[in-house]
Parts: C-alpha cells; structure tokens; sequence
C-alpha cells in the first residue's frame, strides 16, 4: 500500500532484490578460483591477494561511503552501487590474468561499501509501517538468497555450461541491469531530516552500548561462517575426492539454509536469548565441524554446516534489528554501514589468521585455536549481554 507520507511504501520486494543481486556479484567468483587457479598458473597466494584486495577495498567503503545514502538518497546509491558492481563482473567475464581479478575485485568491494547499508536500509524504510518489525528477517533472507544465487550459478555455469570464465557475469550483468530500473522507478521517498554526509561513522553516546554487542556478535558469526566457507571444501577434496566446482557452492548454500530456517523460526525470541542462542548455536556447529573433520563424517560435516548457518543467521537478525531499532532515521545509513564494517571485519580475520596458523601448524590445529578464541569471545559477549546494555542509554 503506498500513502501520501512514504510513496515508496510496499516497494520493499525491491530493495531486498537489489541487496541479493549484490551479494550474488561478490561470491560469483568463488567457485570458479580453482579454474583461475589452473588456466593461468596461479599459486595459492596469489588467490590470496585477491580475497585480501576485496576485504581492502570493501571495509573502508563501508566506513567513508556508507552514509552516503543518507544525503543523496537509497534509490541514487544504489545504482550507483549497481553501477560499480555490473563494472567488477564485466572486468571479471573479460579477465586475462591475476591483475583483472584484482581490479575486479577492487571495484566490487568499493560497490559493496557503498549499496550494502543503502540498500538493507531501504528495505526498512520501503516497508509499510506496520511491517517494518520484518525487515531484520527479509534482509536476513535476501542476504542468503543472494549467497546462494551467486555460488551456485557460478558454480553451475561453470561446470556445465560454455564459456565457463565470463558466462555466469554476463547473466549477473543482465539482472542488474533488470534491477536497476525497477529501482529507478521506485517513488522518491525523502527522509524525515536529511543529514549532511560525514566521511567517518559516529556512533552516538546513547546507543553505544548496544551497538557494541549487536556488533561483536555478528562478528563471530560471519568469522564462523568465513571458516566454513574457506575449510570445508578443502576437507570434501582432500578427504572425499570431491573436485566438483559446485562443492564450494553446496557448502555456501547448506549455511544460507541454516540461516533462513533459524530467521523464520526465532522471531518470538528476545533480543537476550536470541544472541545467546546464536552464540551457543554457533559454538555447536564450530566444534560438530572439529568432529566430523577429525573422524572423516562428511554426515556430521553436513549437519555442522546447517548448524552454523542457523546461529549465524541469528546472529544476523538479532544484530540488524538492534541496529535499525536505535538508529536515528537520518543516519540509518551511516549506522547500518558501520554494523556491516564488524560483519565483514569478521568474515576476514578470522579467516585470515587461520591461514597464517595452518601454515605453521597445521590445519587442523589452527582450526581448534580458531575455535578456542571464537569460542572465548563469545562467551565475554554473553556475559555482556544483559537486558541494561541493550536498552538505549
């Protein structure tokens, strides 16, 4: 229903979209690393270099373009995110070597940096009033189809299809491009009191507290997740024999069903125990991995990965309904940005340090002191997390 006080209200189908086909564009690559791997002779530091470069370019986009929208407006952002992102997918289908992929990815993390908290911001302020206690659960779930989307048609196209290096960008150039318009036809939806862009994120004194622990669990579910997506392929080749470019892309869609199913299930939960449950949650699937790698189960390998994704997803949920809830509307931008520098901080240093362990001790070692330190952080959290620190001071 759209009223005279916000015209875009029900266009929210839109912005959940626009947030998945983000998504798709970034993990598109994922799969097809081992081909890259092999047509041009790249080692694995080299493939390295080019996760490093999209965390480089992605995290200070989020911390000095993030607020954009709040200035400019979501609809702009986001298609100037579009923009940046049908770029990165266009250098990658034309790629020639480890500099492309690089520049690719440069570009697709700055378009990340500048749509991701434009376009989950949106999502919100695109709802009708009495739906927007949703929105957490549909940018839960639009992150995760997004995901899924992006590993599994990288992977599909190119195990099976021709042209397996440019195919899967073309057709991601061509949804954005769909997208795009029906964005751009989205009624202008001004903000209450439109703010003046800063360059860097602050967090206003009365709402520290429960930023903070919103934040640094969702830290730990997207290192969880990160460990997963990076350990659990390696484990089904190395183990299992399994070299099949979709493998990566079952592992990343095994994680987005946990997260779904938990989101939907878990609404009537306070905010407490939903970042409890995350949190041990989480904990459960790290250690259930530990397990099933240990004794070669792929079975509780698999269940592991359902585990995760639905403390992870959780973990997800409860941190954006938090954020949105204290955010001021003016700022909701600029808020939802910084939450996402702690997601994304979290989904490469943990990932990180566990290939600079494995290197000196092993794989399976690191992977026990990752969980050990995960396991240690969340446990403060817990503790920190009382019904005063995540009321608004």
């Amino acid at each position: 229903m759209v009223t005279s006080e916000n015209p875009a209200a029900g266009r929210y189908p839109i912005a959940a979209v626009a947030l998945a086909l983000m998504l798709a564009g970034t993990l598109l690559p994922t799969p097809l690393f081992e081909l890259y791997r092999h047509t041009w002779n790249l080692t694995p530091g080299s493939i390295s270099l080019v996760f490093a470069v999209y965390a480089a370019s992605l995290i200070p986009s989020l911390i000095f373009l993030g607020g954009l929208s709040d200035s400019i407006g979501r609809r702009r952002t986001i298609l100037l995110a579009f923009a940046l992102l049908a770029a990165g997918s266009l250098i990658f289908a034309f790629a020639q070597g480890l500099a492309w992929l690089i520049a690719a990815r440069v570009v697709q993390g700055v378009g990340m940096g500048l749509g991701t908290g434009a376009a989950a911001a949106a999502i919100r302020e695109w709802m009708p009033d009495n739906a927007r206690a949703r929105a957490g659960m549909v940018t839960v779930i639009a992150v995760a189809a997004g995901s899924a989307l992006g590993a599994l048609l990288g992977g599909i196209l190119a195990e099976y299809a021709p042209h397996p290096l440019s195919l899967a960008y073309f057709v991601h150039v061509g949804l954005v491009a769909v997208a795009a318009v029906a964005v751009a036809r989205v009624p202008k939806c001004p903000h209450p009191r439109p703010s003046a862009h800063t360059v860097i994120p602050t967090i206003p004194g009365p709402i520290r507290r429960p930023f903070f622990i919103a934040s640094a669990q969702a830290f730990i579910g997207w290192g969880s997740f990160a460990i997963f997506v990076g350990l659990v392929p390696a484990f089904l080749a190395n183990v299992l024999n399994l070299h099949n470019l979709l493998t990566g892309a079952f592992v990343i869609t095994g994680i987005q069903i946990g997260s779904v199913t938990a989101s939907i299930f878990a609404q009537r939960l306070t905010t407490r125990r939903a970042i409890i449950s995350a949190l041990l949650t989480l904990g459960a699937g790290m250690w259930l991995l530990l397990l099933g790698v240990a004794v070669h189960a792929y079975v509780l390998v698999g269940i592991a990965t359902l585990v995760t994704g639905a403390g992870g997803g959780l973990s997800y949920l409860v941190g954006l309904n938090i954020v949105a809830g204290i955010s001021p509307p003016d700022h909701r931008g600029e808020m939802l940005s910084a939450f996402l520098v702690s997601c994304y901080l979290g989904f490469s240093v943990p990932a990180l340090a566990l290939g600079i362990a494995a290197n000196e001790f092993g794989l399976f070692a690191a992977f026990i002191g990752a969980a050990i330190v995960l396991g240690a952080i969340a446990t403060t959290i817990i503790a920190l997390t009382s019904e005063r620190n995540l009321r608004v001071a």
